[in-house]
């Protein structure tokens, strides 16, 4: 898999009492690099058909929080927002197949792993 991110802009500002971090990612895709994948773009926003034809579409992702230091530091948020783009997935067998046996190794491999090092410290 290979996830791409353009124009990713993070910012923080602090100011006395408060907070503001915001996150926004023009564009996001993820797509599927195995050679005999049917679809070969896996994850990618979907625009109407009105913001296809803006000449700058909406960010695929948008996150901002604001927080505040009240009295007796106590921390609280004034605004927390997420925005996602609406996205389009497309799955195939032949990548939820090596999906599988990828966490499937990956587990039998950290079962052995963990089974080597309990045998190691019980000796």
């Amino acid at each position: 898999l290979y996830l791409s991110l353009v124009d990713p802009v993070v910012s923080y500002r602090a100011s006395s009492g408060r907070d503001f971090l915001s996150a926004q990612v023009r564009h996001l895709q993820v797509d599927n690099q195995l050679q005999a994948a049917s679809f070969p773009v896996l994850l990618q926003p979907s625009f109407s058909a009105e913001e296809a034809q803006q000449a700058v579409r909406p960010h695929s992702l948008e996150l901002l929080v604001q927080r505040r230091i009240g009295a007796a530091q106590v921390l609280y948020y004034e605004t927390v927002s997420l925005r996602l783009q609406t996205l389009e997935l497309m799955v195939d067998t032949v990548l939820v197949r090596t999906l599988f046996l990828f966490v499937l190794s990956t587990y039998l491999d950290l079962a052995k792993m963990a089974t080597a090092v309990v045998e190691a410290t019980t000796r």
